[in-house]
Formats: structure tokens, sequence, C-alpha cells
């Protein structure tokens, strides 16, 4: 009689355990994940493994990648053109394949599109006014060392430019 009052007893809050620790698996998955993305972090440009087509090449440019919820990231840029002129721009960037309307419109684009593929690839594009201006790759290294983001389209002259940049993780 005890040993049976003993496993009912037992019984009940294995029950209680196994969701405890079931909630518990899913929150630690979600928090690797999201610790595990390898495109989170600060990048900075690597000008000599670069290539700007037309150039010139800015004097400096540092990306950094923030997890904003599922698929959503805050980009934060700081650039340095060849020139010494510096800009510094913030962004949200949705990768879920559908079309967002940029929240700062330039004059060179009002919407971008972005969806990823896997954990190190993701690609995008830019239009202006539903017409196509850029298209690009960034490609995280299985290393997770190094981001390479290749864009091709027009520049503000409408002329075509393309550009290999090469950032390495800091």
């Amino acid at each position: 009689m005890r040993i049976a009052t003993l496993y009912r007893v037992k019984e009940q809050p294995m029950k209680k355990y196994i969701g405890i620790a079931a909630v518990a698996i899913l929150a630690l998955a979600s928090s690797v994940w999201a610790q595990s993305d390898p495109l989170i972090g600060t990048w900075k440009l690597n000008l000599s493994k670069s290539v700007y087509d037309p150039g010139p090449a800015p004097q400096s440019l540092v990306h950094q990648y923030e997890s904003a919820g599922k698929d959503t990231y805050k980009n934060t840029r700081d650039l340095v053109d060849a020139n010494g002129k510096s800009s510094h721009r913030e962004l949200m960037l949705v990768f879920d394949g559908n079309e967002h309307p940029r929240a700062n419109p330039s004059s060179r684009m009002d919407a971008t599109m972005d969806r990823r593929f896997d954990a190190y690839n993701l690609e995008g594009m830019s239009m202006k006014d539903g017409k196509l201006i850029t298209v690009f790759m960034r490609s995280v290294s299985l290393d997770g060392k190094t981001l390479t983001f290749k864009t091709m389209g027009t520049n503000a002259e409408g002329k075509p430019f393309s550009r290999v940049e090469v950032f390495d993780k800091q």
C-alpha cells in the first residue's frame, strides 16, 4: 500500500517536470539559435580583399547586425567614403521574402526585400518606385569569421556597378 501511494505521488510531479523541461528546452533552443546566428555581430570591411567596379572604395565601412526578432535584424552602418565624409545609418532588415517600405526612404531606394536561404546565406534587393535598383547576396563563411557581400545594380546616375565587399568579424 505504501509503495502504491508513493508511486501516485511521484507520478503527478513527474508529468509537471516533463512539461517544465519541455518549455526550458524550447527556450534554450531559441536562445542558442540567436547566439549562434553567424550574421550577428560587428563586421569591418577588409579593403585589400574587396573589389569596387567602378571605384573608388570607401576608406572604411563597419556593419553591425543585432537580432530584433525572428528573421529580423537591426543593421547599423558606419561609413567613411573615399573623400573622407562620414555617414551613419540604422535600419531594420526583415528576411521573410516580402517587400518592405524603408522607414527612411532615400532618393535611391524606397523599399527592400530580403530572404534567408539558410543560416549562412541571405539575399535581397532594393527598389525605387517599384523598379529594381540593386540585388545583393550576403554569405557568412562556415567558420563565421568572414562576411562576403556581393552587390550589383545601377548607381545614382543610372550606370551599372558591382562590388564584392569582404568583411572580417570583430
